[in-house]
């Protein structure tokens, strides 16, 4: 579901791409592998923000955002959080 997010994203089929990121999470919340998602949602946000797909790398780190909160890790909701700021 990730890869599809991405892929819609530079579509800009943004709509479709955060259904999939909710299917995702869905998923996740089943595995609890909250840490591991956010570090992946981190690099595909770092990936479009590459590529100029500013609001794919936005929506990619809220969700990231929610997945950290759930690790209660500091150390990567702070890593968010600046890279949620260097982009607005």
């Amino acid at each position: 579901h990730m890869g599809r997010a991405v892929i819609l994203f530079k579509s800009r089929a943004n709509a479709t791409a955060k259904q999939e990121l909710e299917e995702c999470v869905s998923i996740l919340h089943k595995v609890r592998g909250y840490g591991e998602a956010a570090g992946w949602m981190i690099f595909f946000a770092k990936h479009l923000r590459l590529n100029n797909f500013k609001e794919g790398s936005k929506i990619c780190l809220e969700y990231a955002g929610q997945l950290a909160s759930k690790t209660q890790d500091l150390h990567l909701q702070r890593k968010i959080k600046q890279q949620l700021s260097e982009i607005e």
